[in-house]
């Protein structure tokens, strides 16, 4: 199976605006990096609608809402799902090295 490793978020802004993005890491089964998984999630908070994004040969792929208000002062990432060949997306095992996610929501800041 595999599920999510690492969810790291950073922002950044302008005098008008801000901008979110999520770095996700997929895991399989052995904690090793998965390339090629399909990742999709929606955001919530200052950022609104789903995103979706490819991990490359890392096993990591980013995500990002931009044009985000000033008066909302942080914005949240879930993951939904993840699509892998031959793999099962098992939530239950998200997790994040570093511990600043669930390894399945991260929030994120306003700068």
């Amino acid at each position: 199976g595999v599920h999510i490793g690492d969810l790291d978020g950073a922002a950044g802004g302008n005098k008008s605006a801000w901008s979110a993005s999520v770095t996700v890491a997929v895991h399989g089964s052995n904690h090793s990096a998965t390339p090629s998984a399909v990742v999709t999630g929606t955001w919530g908070g200052a950022a609104s609608g789903s995103g979706t994004c490819t991990t490359g040969a890392g096993g990591t792929c980013q995500l990002s809402a931009s044009n985000l208000r000033k008066r909302d002062a942080s914005a949240t990432f879930t993951v939904t799902g993840i699509t892998a060949s031959g793999a099962t997306y098992l939530s239950g095992q998200n997790h994040d090295v570093d511990g600043s996610s669930t390894g399945t929501t991260v929030v994120i800041a306003k700068p």
